[in-house]
């Protein structure tokens, strides 16, 4: 495994140096790869802010950047938190009257609620080299349309015969749908390409419905039509692939 992984290194370290030795980034603007690798922390508003609280977000972007200052590409974040509204109602079923739960074994169960998620997201945006250390740095401007989906994970560190397949389906409140974001941020291009980053404010807005359409804890339909709304953070350290033969040459 160690192997693997510093084989791993010098193919990134080689692919990155091949890449942009001969790419001068300092007086003009440059095409190629973008790899975004993000963090992202949001506070939920909306139909979704009645479920969660503030939670945390991994993700990837691959994005083809033009001379232009054009970011035109996709990627995919990972939601996660701790933060679970509600808990003990949703759990209601399960609890007995001294306020804990039993496992199928006859033993006290803890069971644990938290918030997952996946956005998946086609986006285009625009550098505005307004400032930064070159043409390829400023304020980026980005837009983003897609898929996203939440749901409630319920670990238990026993066996609980109401959370097993297929009736934990009831309790977890899976939502999906339409996803829209908006993010704006500083974007810099080291004159280097070693330290390469954004930062900025990030806001998505899901058209969702729950999938599961009936809730077990409440013992109702669920059928309305939601919108979720974030408000949020995020910041991202990227990796540039650029073109070099779509640029001038320059020699060390």
């Amino acid at each position: 495994m160690q192997h693997f992984r510093i084989s791993i290194f010098l193919f990134f370290s080689l692919l990155v140096f091949s890449s942009n030795a001969q790419v001068n980034v300092r007086d003009s603007a440059v095409q190629g790869y973008i790899f975004n690798f993000n963090l992202g922390y949001h506070i939920p508003s909306g139909d979704v802010g009645e479920l969660y609280g503030p939670h945390m977000s991994l993700g990837l972007d691959i994005e083809y950047k033009t001379k232009s200052n054009w970011l035109i590409g996709g990627g995919v974040d990972y939601l996660f938190g701790t933060n679970v509204k509600n808990a003990e109602a949703l759990l209601g079923d399960f609890f007995t009257e001294d306020g804990n739960i039993i496992g199928t074994n006859g033993d006290y169960v803890t069971v644990k609620p938290f918030m997952r998620g996946w956005v998946f997201q086609a986006k285009v945006g625009k550098i505005l080299p307004l400032f930064g250390p070159n043409p390829n740095s400023g304020l980026l401007l980005q837009g983003g349309v897609g898929f996203i989906q939440h749901k409630t994970r319920l670990e238990h560190d026993n066996i609980v015969y109401q959370l097993l397949p297929p009736y934990d389906k009831g309790y977890d409140r899976l939502h999906q749908g339409l996803a829209l974001s908006q993010y704006i941020a500083f974007y810099h291009s080291g004159n280097r390409r070693r330290v390469n980053f954004t930062a900025g404010f990030h806001f998505m807005q899901g058209f969702t419905n729950n999938v599961r359409e009936y809730n077990y804890h409440t013992r109702s339909y669920d059928l309305d039509n939601k919108l979720d709304l974030y408000f949020g953070i995020k910041a991202s350290w990227f990796l540039p692939i650029y073109d070099k033969h779509a640029q001038k040459y320059y020699y060390y």
